[in-house]
């Protein structure tokens, strides 16, 4: 959802995400990428990463190529020594995401 009211909108805010809610296991996460703004801040992520842990491995190349896209990929998303496929990319706006399919990728159960 973007900025319900206008009035708040500064120059260069109109493709921001002013709320968004998604629920993993009955939990609601909710986020923004609008908050305290001081222009001689420089926005930094560190200390924390988000794990995936998509379907299949054909989910997961999509969803890793989306979040490569004007991101930064730190290790490629291939297949593993430790789990079947790994990958970690840093997405445009300097969140930290991991892409894992254990055993064979096959597609979850669950």
């Amino acid at each position: 959802m973007h900025c319900p009211d206008k009035s708040f909108m500064q120059p260069g805010m109109e493709e921001m995400i002013f709320h968004a809610t998604f629920r993993i296991d009955g939990t609601d996460f909710k986020a923004s990428d609008v908050g305290y703004s001081e222009e001689t801040s420089t926005p930094n992520l560190m200390g924390i990463s988000l794990l995936l842990s998509p379907s299949s491995v054909e989910k997961a190349k999509q969803i890793f190529a989306a979040l490569s896209n004007d991101g930064q990929v730190v290790v490629p998303f291939a297949e593993s020594s430790f789990t079947a496929w790994y990958g970690i990319v840093i997405d445009k706006v300097g969140v930290t995401w991991k892409v894992n399919i254990e055993n064979d990728g096959s597609p979850r159960t669950e």
